[in-house]
């Protein structure tokens, strides 16, 4: 199994790292690291679209705080 690793960049230094790894049974498990000047929030599960908006709703709301 080789991760796939990419990351995504928004405004103001955010970004979300995203981790995809093949499973044996031909399924994505995801995994995603949320930054801003330092690490956020850890999501990791096999349905990678509640994983990554999990990220995206921590990261909303980091902006809504600072």
């Amino acid at each position: 199994m080789i991760p796939v690793k990419f990351n995504l960049l928004f405004h103001k230094n955010s970004f979300v790292e995203v981790y995809l790894v093949k499973k044996e049974d031909e399924l994505f498990t995801c995994g995603t690291k949320l930054w801003k000047g330092k690490k956020l929030s850890v999501s990791v599960g096999d349905d990678a679209e509640s994983v990554f908006n999990k990220s995206l709703h921590h990261l909303f709301i980091e902006e809504e705080i600072g």
